[in-house]
C-alpha cells in the first residue's frame, strides 16, 4: 500500500503531538488547592447541601460563603472517592486531550492547513501547561473553547444557533469565576457587528452576521446574565469575580510581576511569557499586513487582545484564556494573509492541498489581485 511522504509526515507529527500531550497531562497532583476543592466537594456530598457558612475558617463567621466552584468540586470528590488520585490525574489528561481535539477542529474550521493548526495547538499546550492543575479552571478552559466554537459557527448555522451559548453559560457560572469571559466574548462579537465603520471586518468576515442572526445573538447576549442568575448565590455570584480581583492585594505592576517568577507556581516561568509574546507579535504583524493590503481591521480580534491580552499581562493565570480565545482569530488572519501571497505551486495554498479559494463558510470577498 503506497503512502505519500506528506501523509506519512502528518502521521508522525500527529503521534509526536499526542505523545507531547500525554506527557504534559500525566504528572502527580501538585496544587495545594486541589485538596481544598476535594474537601469542599466532600462537605457538599456528605451534607447533601451547600452550607451558607464556611466551616473551615473562623475569621469568616457571619459572611456569605460564595461557593463559586461547587459544580466542579462535587465530581472531583466523587472521582477521588471512587478512583483516588490516579482517577483525578486521568481526568486531567482526558480534559487536556479533549481541549486539544476541539481546538484543532476549530482551527481547521478556520481553513488553516493541518500542519499550521498543529503548530498553533502546540503553542496553546505550552500556554496551558503551567495551569494544568486539578482545579475548576481546568474545565473552564473547555467551556471557553466551546463558546468560541459556537460563535465561529454562527454565520453558517441556523439563525437561532446563538442560544447554544445559554446552557454553556449556565454551567460555566457554577464551575469557575472565569464565567465573565462567557459574557464578554459574545458581547464583543455583537458590538463588532454594530460598529458603523466600513473598515470593520469581524474575524475577517467569519463573524459578520446578517440581521436575523444578529438579532438572535443580541437576544442571547441579553439573556446570558439572566441565565447566570441560576446559581446558589444569585447576584452575589455574578459580582464575585470582580471582588476576587480586589482581594489579591497586588496594586502595582511591580507587585504583579513578582507573581510571574514564583517557583512554586512554575519553575519554568519564562516559557509562558515567550508563548504570549509570540502570539501577540504574530497577531500584530498579520493585523498590520491586512490593514495595509485591505484597509480593514478585525474589531473582535483587537478587542480580545486589548482586553484579555492586557489582563493576561497583569495576571498570568489569564494567559491560557487569552491564548484559547485569540488563536482562532489569528488562524483566520493567517489564512487571509496567505490569500494575498503568491501560491508556491498551482492549486496549492496555505489552506491545505485539498482546497483552493475562499471557504464557503467565510463571507470575506476574495483578495484584490
Amino acid at each position: 500500500m503506497h503512502v505519500s511522504i506528506g501523509r506519512l509526515a502528518g502521521i508522525v507529527i500527529g503521534l509526536l503531538l499526542a505523545a507531547h500531550l500525554v506527557l504534559l497531562g500525566f504528572f502527580p497532583i501538585s496544587s495545594e488547592d486541589t485538596w481544598w476543592h476535594l474537601k469542599q466537594g466532600e462537605l457538599y456530598v456528605t451534607s447533601r447541601s451547600l452550607p451558607a457558612q464556611d466551616p473551615f475558617a473562623f475569621t469568616t463567621a457571619g459572611r456569605e460563603w460564595i461557593k463559586y466552584s461547587w459544580l466542579t468540586d462535587i465530581p472531583f470528590y466523587l472521582i477521588y472517592r471512587a478512583a483516588g488520585l490516579p482517577g483525578l490525574i486521568l481526568l486531567r489528561l482526558l480534559v487536556l486531550l479533549l481541549l486539544a481535539f476541539l481546538l484543532y477542529r476549530v482551527l481547521r474550521g478556520c481553513d488553516l492547513q493541518p500542519l499550521a493548526a498543529v503548530l498553533l495547538l502546540f503553542l496553546a499546550s505550552l500556554a496551558l501547561r503551567f495551569r494544568l492543575y486539578v482545579r475548576p479552571e481546568l474545565l473552564s478552559f473547555l467551556l471557553l473553547l466551546v463558546s468560541m466554537a459556537i460563535l465561529l459557527r454562527l454565520q453558517g448555522a441556523r439563525p437561532g444557533a446563538a442560544y447554544a451559548l445559554l446552557p454553556v453559560q449556565l454551567i460555566w457560572t457554577n464551575v469557575h469565576a472565569s464565567f465573565v469571559f462567557g459574557f464578554a466574548l459574545p458581547g464583543l462579537v455583537l458590538l463588532a457587528n454594530l460598529l458603523p465603520v466600513a473598515r470593520a471586518a469581524p474575524a475577517w468576515g467569519r463573524l459578520s452576521l446578517d440581521r436575523a442572526r444578529l438579532r438572535h445573538l443580541a437576544t442571547a447576549v441579553a439573556c446570558l446574565p439572566l441565565i447566570a442568575l441560576l446559581n446558589p448565590h444569585g447576584v452575589s455570584m455574578l459580582l464575585f469575580p470582580f471582588r476576587q480581583n480586589t482581594m489579591t492585594g497586588l496594586g502595582t505592576f511591580a507587585e504583579r510581576a513578582e507573581v510571574w517568577v514564583l517557583p512554586e507556581i512554575d519553575p519554568i516561568w519564562w516559557e509562558v511569557i515567550v508563548v504570549l509574546a509570540v502570539v501577540l507579535l504574530a497577531f500584530l504583524i498579520t493585523a498590520l499586513l491586512l490593514f495595509a493590503w485591505e484597509g480593514r481591521v478585525d474589531p473582535v480580534g483587537w478587542g480580545i487582545v486589548l482586553c484579555m491580552g492586557s489582563y493576561a499581562i497583569f495576571r498570568n493565570r489569564a494567559v491560557p484564556y487569552f491564548i484559547l480565545a485569540v488563536l482562532p482569530l489569528l488562524a483566520l488572519a493567517l489564512v487571509r494573509v496567505a490569500d494575498h501571497l503568491p501560491a508556491r505551486a498551482p492549486g496549492k495554498s496555505f489552506r491545505g492541498l485539498e482546497r483552493s479559494g475562499p471557504s464557503p463558510a467565510c463571507s470575506c470577498s476574495p483578495p484584490p489581485s
